[in-house]
């Protein structure tokens, strides 16, 4: 049951990490209204503004040096005091490691490896802001 809802999940994360291409919203180019392939309308290079944000985002994606404070932030706080820095870093690194194996398992059953790196980022990025690295 729980890999059912692990394959949902995922699938609907790599849906929305489609880096805005969409096969629902097809760009009708000049040259479809004439009649000719729409293939070439549905090939969009990024914006330089795009391209501007990604350089960005990368550059912003830290070890957790400034973490958010997130929803489950409180929850990390308590277990940084009950189990102590050291331990919480040893299950926090165990924890990464499994979701990280999950993750490359299902890109190589979906046929997705490529995207892999991807979704390992995306992952830590939420992560970040859901409050799971304070």
């Amino acid at each position: 049951m729980l890999k059912k809802i692990f394959l949902a999940v995922a699938t609907m994360a790599l849906a929305s990490t489609a880096n805005c291409y969409s096969l629902t919203a097809p760009i009708v180019s000049q040259s479809s209204l004439k009649g000719g392939s729409s293939f070439a309308g549905l090939q969009r290079a990024p914006s330089v503004a795009a391209q501007a944000a990604s350089r960005q985002s990368k550059a912003t994606i830290s070890m957790a040096k400034v973490a958010k404070f997130g929803v489950f932030s409180p929850f990390v706080y308590a277990a940084k005091f009950a189990l102590g820095t050291p331990k919480l870093s040893n299950l926090r690194g165990r924890a990464i490691s499994l979701h990280s194996q999950a993750i490359g398992e299902f890109t190589d059953w979906a046929g997705a490896g490529h995207i892999r790196t991807k979704i390992i980022k995306l992952a830590k990025v939420n992560g970040n802001t859901l409050g799971f690295l304070v």
